[in-house]
């Protein structure tokens, strides 16, 4: 997710293998955007051949990582508080319940992690501010939660 504050610099995201063309009904797939060559079918049936020699394309790792860390850094530069309850909802949504992703509990877990300890630094550098107690407080409650959860 990013912050976009002009909705025309939106665009389309269409992720490898998404069943979007089977979600999206075929009356839709005539549909061009302005600026753009292709139609929406176009563009789904782009998206479901694998490629990953664009630049474009990372491991499921790391997109994880980007967009767990990313979110979690523009909420931490709003409020500690909120970015708090966020890392821990991530982490149960993402690791505990695997609401996305197919990997083992302790992949997502670690994944998460390292999410929110990348993001702290990159915020800490960005902004010059210390965020080691609520990188402490964060890691402390997700032990707790990661007991109940039994990994």
């Amino acid at each position: 997710m990013f912050h976009q504050p002009d909705p025309r610099i939106s665009a389309i995201h269409l992720k490898f293998g998404s069943p979007y063309s089977k979600i999206i009904p075929e009356k839709y797939f005539r549909i061009y955007f302005e600026g753009v060559e292709h139609s929406l079918g176009d563009l789904i049936k782009l998206s479901a051949i694998k490629n990953t020699k664009t630049g474009c394309r990372v491991s499921d790792d790391i997109f994880s990582i980007c967009e767990i860390g990313s979110l979690f850094s523009f909420y931490l530069k709003m409020s500690e508080g909120y970015a708090f309850k966020h890392a821990i909802r991530e982490l149960k949504d993402f690791a505990f319940k695997n609401k996305l992703g197919k990997k083992e509990k302790q992949k997502r877990y670690l994944i998460w992690k390292e999410a929110i300890l990348k993001a702290i630094l990159i915020t800490e550098k960005q902004v010059g501010k210390n965020y080691q107690q609520i990188c402490r407080s964060i890691i402390k409650e997700s032990e707790k939660i990661r007991k109940d959860f039994l990994l």
